[in-house]
């Protein structure tokens, strides 16, 4: 028996009426169960509880065996003062205290539905890629979409934890946090720590001086910087960012970084990291507004836009360093772009709308994942297999969040989905 199964019983009140009777006999009726507390602390607070004739409002402790009350040390924390019932699997030794107090105790051992262990048991023990395999067809379809709905919030807002972090450390300064946010989105996963790295060493401050003398500065500070820049060149172009950043190193006093930083092996040449720093250089330079201007429903448009710019100049026929290609480098594909929007510009926004309490761009920030194509990766598949499909990106985000978060972990009484099946 676990304790979290005792605080989903008690929390969906799935306790016949006929076994809620304290062990000294008295009645218990179940008016408000109280609010479940995951802080320090009773487990569920102000709950009210008619116990014999008389209400109550409280705290309630659910506890597997009645002696973890005193394991616990509940006596020496004044936290548990307000104790109107104590709920046990097992009254396995009687709190004196308790006794004293006159508060009552609930022991579940024998009243619990046999139908509800055995299907929490099924799906603890299920070794299926979802627990819940074989059962999900039977959910309704609206209760599940709702559920997935809450969790692209989760998700969300659990990108957002990284975003909040940068912005403490700018002092609160937007264009800073939205350049190291979209600077560390274009390394995708492979190269994010690396993009990282590269954007922490050059500053937003010596990318915005850099950036009003031209894209020429903005390519020596990125490319010098992240060690991409050789010593010397045949082409006069690169010959001039060599100059550039020579002058940019001792003026920042700019560190270059190590070569093995970067992730190049199993990478597809379209997302090379020097690529995806070229890219980036053109969507930085070619962003003609203050970001916070660009916030609403028209973000993707205006920066997608934005983001399929190709690149000119010298790069318009290399690309690498001093390699020639017909075609040079190209404009981000639109899958890259969608995962720009996905992991970088909306989490971005949400965490904007979210400090400046914007409740409408708050769900309009939400409601342009489903604008994105679904994504396609393995977990996608895989709930694919099983019949739950995804129509967009909002979708796909909240499929992936249930994977990892609820279903890998066996979370299933904290699960919308989970929570139905076990209830019926």
């Amino acid at each position: 028996m676990k304790e979290e199964l005792l605080h989903f019983i008690w929390k969906y009140k799935l306790i016949s009426e006929q076994y809620l009777k304290t062990l000294q006999g008295e009645s218990i009726s179940i008016i408000q169960p109280g609010i479940e507390n995951n802080a320090d602390g009773p487990d569920f607070l102000n709950a009210r509880l008619k116990i014999g004739n008389v209400e109550w409002v409280g705290n309630v402790e659910i506890h597997i065996n009645s002696s973890d009350w005193l394991k616990h040390k509940h006596s020496e924390n004044p936290k548990y003062k307000n104790i109107i019932l104590h709920i046990v699997y097992t009254e396995d030794t009687e709190i004196e205290e308790l006794t004293f107090q006159k508060i009552s105790t609930l022991e579940l051992k024998g009243s619990l539905s046999q139908k509800l262990l055995e299907q929490y048991n099924l799906l603890m023990s299920s070794e299926k890629w979802v627990p819940c395999e074989n059962e999900i067809e039977s959910i309704d379809s609206f209760l599940i979409n709702s559920w997935l709905d809450r969790l692209l919030v989760e998700r969300v807002e659990r990108k957002t934890e990284f975003i909040n972090n940068i912005f403490e450390k700018s002092g609160f300064h937007w264009n800073q946090t939205f350049f190291e946010v979209i600077c560390m989105g274009f390394g995708f996963k492979k190269n994010a720590d690396a993009f990282n790295i590269l954007v922490n060493r050059i500053g937003y401050s010596a990318f915005e001086k850099e950036s009003q003398q031209g894209a020429e500065n903005v390519e020596a500070l990125f490319l010098g910087t992240a060690g991409f820049l050789p010593k010397t060149a045949n082409h006069f172009y690169i010959q001039k960012l060599i100059k550039l950043f020579e002058f940019q190193k001792s003026k920042y006093g700019m560190e270059v970084m190590e070569s093995k930083l970067w992730v190049r092996g199993a990478v597809r040449p379209a997302n090379q990291p020097f690529v995806r720093i070229i890219q980036l250089i053109n969507f930085l330079v070619s962003i003609k507004r203050p970001i916070l201007e660009l916030m609403g429903d028209k973000i993707i448009i205006e920066l997608t836009r934005v983001l399929k710019v190709d690149s000119t100049g010298y790069w318009k026929s290399h690309h690498r360093i001093q390699e020639p290609k017909v075609n040079g480098i190209n404009a981000m594909g639109g899958k890259s772009i969608d995962g720009i929007f996905i992991n970088s510009i909306l989490p971005f926004q949400f965490f904007y709308a979210k400090w400046i309490n914007d409740d409408r761009l708050l769900n309009q920030s939400l409601e342009l994942f489903d604008a994105i194509e679904p994504e396609k990766n393995s977990i996608i598949e895989r709930w694919e297999l099983i019949g739950i499909e995804a129509a967009s990106a909002g979708k796909t985000q909240a499929l992936i969040e249930l994977k990892n978060s609820y279903c890998s972990k066996k979370k299933c009484l904290f699960c919308g989905i989970g929570n139905q099946i076990l209830k019926t």
